[in-house]
């Protein structure tokens, strides 16, 4: 079972008059670490109780902050929405059903004015509620804990982040600062100016070439602005310079090898120090790989 059947399995499961208890168990254990990886295609015509079910389970799923995961579930509602056209005036009940798993009160402001209302699947009159009173707590909150920008929001959009941010880095000072954070889920690092909060640029995209990554998850810049990041899958570490163009790899990974990078970081001297998680180590690299 994977993202692309689950649906479908877990509505043979469901439906079968036999019963289908382990594969019931597979699809639910599947939705509980997240659906994040799914395509709307794959869920056209997978019953309401099907995607209910899973929907469920995946709201049951640990770890994370509360605001992504419901925004996570709002977004597998809205996708099953989509590709079944469920709306609020077509299956209006069905829509119903699926968005009452999910407690729009604890999402970000952000996320509901970017994500949410431009669905359509809640009233405008909802929407507005949610987000003045998210809005005041965030102001509540920034000022008891000193919070003072942001960046990004979730989604797969430009400036976007996928559910899981890894690897951030800070390089320069005062107007000239950037932060860059990788973008695991969408396989991507943007760069942001610090003080501004505007993107820099958005670096790489899914694939195993020079620029690509598969899961990028550690950042770090050296004194010159050269950026260095941890692609995991692929099992090694890409140098991009000031402007964003690729430089080169450090390391390899051999088919048996299972070498993992996580976090990278460039000591003064331009030693770069790598977690390999899967060896329980950590590596140390020239700079020029």
């Amino acid at each position: 079972v994977h993202g692309g059947n689950v649906g479908a399995a877990v509505q043979f499961a469901l439906e079968a008059p036999w019963g289908r208890k382990e594969l019931v168990d597979a699809c639910l254990k599947l939705a509980s670490e997240g659906l994040n990886v799914v395509d709307k295609e794959d869920f056209a015509g997978v019953s309401y109780k099907a995607a209910r079910t899973l929907l469920l389970s995946q709201m049951e799923g640990k770890g994370g902050r509360q605001s992504v995961l419901e925004l996570r579930g709002f977004m597998f509602a809205r996708m099953w929405c989509d590709a079944n056209g469920v709306s609020l005036g077509v299956r209006g009940e069905e829509c119903a059903g699926m968005l009452e798993v999910v407690d729009f009160e604890r999402m970000r402001s952000k996320d509901l004015e970017k994500v949410v209302r431009p669905s359509g699947l809640i009233s405008e009159d909802d929407a507005t509620r949610l987000i003045e009173k998210s809005l005041m707590e965030e102001t509540l909150g920034d000022a008891m804990f000193g919070v003072e920008r942001s960046y990004g929001s979730m989604g797969t959009g430009p400036e976007q982040f996928g559910a899981a941010i890894r690897g951030v880095a800070v390089h320069g000072t005062g107007a000239t600062q950037w932060v860059a954070a990788c973008d695991r889920i969408n396989h991507r690092v943007h760069v942001f100016w610090t003080g501004t909060t505007r993107l820099v640029r958005t670096i790489g995209r899914e694939g195993f070439g020079n620029g690509e990554f598969k899961f990028p998850v550690g950042a770090a810049f050296n004194d010159r602005g050269h950026l260095f990041v941890s692609d995991m899958v692929s099992g090694r570490i890409q140098v991009f310079d000031q402007e964003g163009a690729f430089l080169r790899v450090i390391g390899q990974k051999a088919p048996e090898d299972g070498k993992k990078p996580y976090g990278v970081a460039v000591n003064k001297k331009g030693d770069v120090c790598v977690v390999d998680g899967a060896h329980d180590r950590v590596q140390v690299f020239r700079e020029d790989g």
